[in-house]
């Protein structure tokens, strides 16, 4: 019953974030000068993993704190890299810039980590530590750029 409710709860403050209702995203293009509807759709577009945390209450009652506290915090860790993953994958940078195949990749991995599959989820993670390390690491070595003309 307390999933359902966040559920609805969660959407209906999300509302504010998606075009053509997007208050909070008009008022800030109101406040920087910008188009309001490319800030609606960049705000919906950075906050698309908030669209997906109220499935998450429905299909994993442990983040709402129904369960022990070892489950609790694995769901919770899982969650959190799985966002962390979503976010890369829409934004397209880690440490360094993500290519549209690793883009994907970090989706998957994203997905992978919400799935209710122990190996599914320990999987994702793998990846996309990988992922990340791999991304650290071509970031370091590439020349920094220059701003002078």
């Amino acid at each position: 019953m307390l999933a359902a409710h966040l559920f609805v709860f969660y959407y209906a403050v999300l509302s504010d974030l998606t075009p053509p209702d997007a208050v909070t995203a008009f008022a800030a293009a109101n406040i920087a000068g910008s188009e309001m509807m490319a800030t609606g759709l960049e705000a919906f577009r950075l906050g698309i993993a908030g669209f997906l945390i109220p499935f998450a209450f429905i299909y994993h009652p442990e983040l709402l704190l129904n369960g022990s506290w070892p489950e609790i915090l694995l769901t919770t860790s899982f969650a959190a890299t799985s966002a962390i993953a979503l976010a890369a994958s829409v934004v397209g940078h880690i440490a360094s810039p993500l290519t549209p195949v690793l883009r994907l990749v970090a989706l998957s991995c994203s997905l992978l980590m919400v799935v209710d599959f122990p190996v599914a989820q320990l999987t994702g993670v793998a990846v996309f530590v990988a992922l990340t390390i791999w991304s650290s690491r071509r970031g370091k070595r590439k020349e920094p750029v220059s701003i002078s003309s």
